[in-house]
């Protein structure tokens, strides 16, 4: 009974430290850092645009250094690897509080963004990965959804705070609150995997099911379905950075603009929790069109009706883009490519996706310094959440025909080694 305890407790530990990764890699970095588009750009009077590149940079980093850290991290190097990124990508926010010059901005961008990579998604769902077997898709909803729940807080917190003492002492607050948000990665210690403690993964070994691929080969269509469905939302959920600037636009009261930002981090972390549960119940591509559809009517509502309320309503529903970003995809790469293809797929969708957003997040911002209007984005956002159903159908007839060619393939090896066996009887009888 004791060891089971022990056992559990271990589990419970690794969701808490992963639940604060999650915080400080995109709930305070990503998901909260558009509450200073509006005041850093005009107070430096420089384009929104050319401002938010700074972000673009540090997506673009975190993305493509995210590509090789699985190769990087091992059981000896993974501790000291995440706690350095960790101190590198807080001392960068905190030092952008002491900039003037949009060139430094890109500098501490880019660092932030390579240390972001080595707490971020990527290497988060390789921990749930070999952790986890049991519940997969509601322990993936938690720890992610917690990116939300720190959303929500913080990004009403930096608002208040650069409205009441200015945007340096807003990224003075980013900068210790993502350190914070490593001190129980710091003090709970725990292996990269169970195995390197002689322990099981949460609900035991799994048998490998058939998995859609043949000879764990990849479906070369299939790949570029999934890889097409991460460049789509994610450049799409580019707008969810400007949603305190629609509101402004709209010439609304600050609780709305609040509002506006808590919401849309409350459905976050709602709808990952959704995604989460139906996924394990009806399957990740079930629960993926059932999220786009909700981001869609989000988005249909802060572009068709001028209403705050509604607008409000809209952030909510909205906010579901990033549980497709965040959990869809990721329960998506496992449903398709299964565990073993895992490792080599989502850290490319990742790259993929996390280039489409940061590129989104500077055009959103450049579409409304030449139009004076965040509708074009709108507009723009979907579109593109439509194809992400179009991708997402289609990506299931393929799995459905690769499903068939596969088990066509089994039938046939089992009837031929079956020929096999009765012809060797038959040439035993004949001498």
């Amino acid at each position: 009974m004791d060891i089971l305890k022990k056992k559990n407790l271990i589990y419970l530990k690794i969701i808490i430290t992963l639940c604060f990764l999650s915080s400080a890699g995109v709930g305070i970095t990503s998901n909260s850092v558009g509450v200073f588009y509006n005041y850093v750009a005009s107070d430096l009077n420089i384009l929104r645009g050319t401002y938010i590149i700074h972000n673009t940079i540090a997506t673009f980093a975190l993305a493509i250094v995210a590509l090789f850290v699985p190769k990087w991290l091992n059981s000896n190097n993974y501790r000291k690897l995440i706690i350095g990124a960790g101190l590198l990508s807080s001392t960068s926010a905190y030092l952008m509080s002491f900039q003037s010059n949009i060139i430094m901005f890109y500098i501490l961008g880019l660092l932030r963004g390579c240390g972001n990579a080595f707490f971020a998604f990527v290497v988060i769902s390789i921990i749930i990965n070999n952790w986890f077997n049991k519940n997969h898709g509601l322990i993936t909803s938690i720890i992610f959804g917690f990116s939300g729940i720190s959303g929500a807080i913080f990004s009403p917190l930096f608002l208040n705070v650069i409205e009441t003492y200015g945007w340096r002492i807003g990224y003075k607050v980013m900068g210790i609150s993502i350190f914070l948000s490593f001190v129980p990665f710091i003090i709970l210690k725990y292996p990269l995997n169970p195995k390197d403690i002689d322990l099981q993964p949460y609900g035991g070994e799994i048998i490998k099911k058939e998995t859609k691929t043949i000879s764990n080969k990849i479906d070369p269509l299939l790949f570029v379905y999934v890889g097409l469905f991460a460049t789509l939302i994610h450049f799409a959920s580019g707008n969810m950075q400007h949603l305190s600037a629609i509101a402004l636009s709209r010439n609304y009261s600050l609780n709305i603009v609040s509002l506006f930002v808590s919401l849309s981090m409350i459905g976050n972390v709602t709808f990952k929790f959704i995604t989460g549960e139906i996924a394990d119940k009806k399957g990740a591509i079930f629960s993926n069109i059932f999220m786009l559809i909700v981001t869609l009517l989000g988005n249909c509502l802060l572009l068709f009706i001028n209403n705050s309320l509604l607008n409000v309503s809209g952030t909510l529903l909205f906010g579901a883009v990033f549980a497709e970003t965040a959990v869809g995809l990721t329960l998506l790469t496992k449903e398709v490519f299964g565990i073993e293809n895992y490792n080599k797929t989502y850290p490319i969708y990742a790259l993929l996706g996390n280039a489409s957003y940061a590129i989104s997040t500077s055009a959103y911002g450049y579409l409304y310094d030449f139009s004076k209007t965040y509708d074009l984005g709108l507009i723009i956002g979907i579109i593109l959440i439509i194809l992400c159903i179009v991708t997402v159908i289609i990506s299931k007839r393929r799995l459905n025909k690769m499903s068939r060619l596969w088990h066509f393939i089994v039938v046939v090896y089992q009837y031929k080694l079956r020929y096999r066996h009765l012809h060797k009887e038959y040439v035993h009888w004949q001498s």
